[in-house]
């Protein structure tokens, strides 16, 4: 499974389009920092980022997931903990661990795991037309369409919420962003290309 997250508006709305097999399944709105909503096959969900901790993600009033940062200490410097960061994401009683994983120029990758297996992954392009961000998320799972999306609402919410208006015409190539070796070194190299070999893509 390939699905796409796109951001197709910034004025007056930050609009965004869910795509699956070309076909529009969902859409999403980021209109303030650290917030967003989506609907997603006919469902409703909200994220509302209370505090910097926890990300709690809600649907007919009730938490059906969250995202929280994480710290696993590897050793330590002088006084200071050594390790590296990575999200705890739960949702609808799945946990699963992201790593935020830089290889480089248009390298930057969201791997999912789930008891220690890759079971997506989802590119975030360098280069931005315009201001609007693209996603492009990869799944043998079809029960990860939820989840993928809901991870791309959180970052344009999040890392990615637009904050300055520029006009149209915009090309910017973000920086090649390359994580701590010990990341790097978890990526998954051959998921995105046994996903493309699946849905028949060279």
């Amino acid at each position: 499974m390939i699905l796409e997250f796109i951001q197709k508006e910034r004025i007056p709305k930050v609009e965004h389009e869910i795509l699956y097999n070309k076909n529009i399944i969902g859409s999403a709105l980021c209109n303030k920092f650290l917030s967003g909503e989506m609907n997603l096959n006919n469902k409703r969900y909200q994220l509302k980022i209370d505090n910097l901790s926890s990300f709690p993600i809600m649907s007919n009033n009730e938490q059906v997931g969250y995202v929280a940062q994480k710290f696993n200490k590897t050793g330590k410097f002088l006084c200071f903990d050594t390790g590296y960061s990575f999200y705890e994401f739960e949702c609808m009683n799945d946990v699963f661990v992201v790593y935020d994983i830089g290889l480089g120029k248009n390298q930057h990758y969201y791997q999912f795991e789930k008891c220690n297996k890759t079971i997506a992954i989802i590119h975030k392009p360098d280069g931005v037309v315009n201001r609007k961000d693209y996603y492009i998320c990869y799944s043998e799972d079809e029960k990860m369409m939820l989840p993928m999306s809901l991870w791309c609402l959180f970052l344009e919410a999040s890392a990615y919420y637009d904050i300055n208006v520029a006009g149209e015409g915009n090309v910017v190539t973000n920086k090649a962003y390359k994580s701590q070796k010990i990341i790097r070194e978890k990526y998954d190299a051959t998921f995105i290309s046994k996903i493309k070999a699946l849905e028949g893509i060279e």
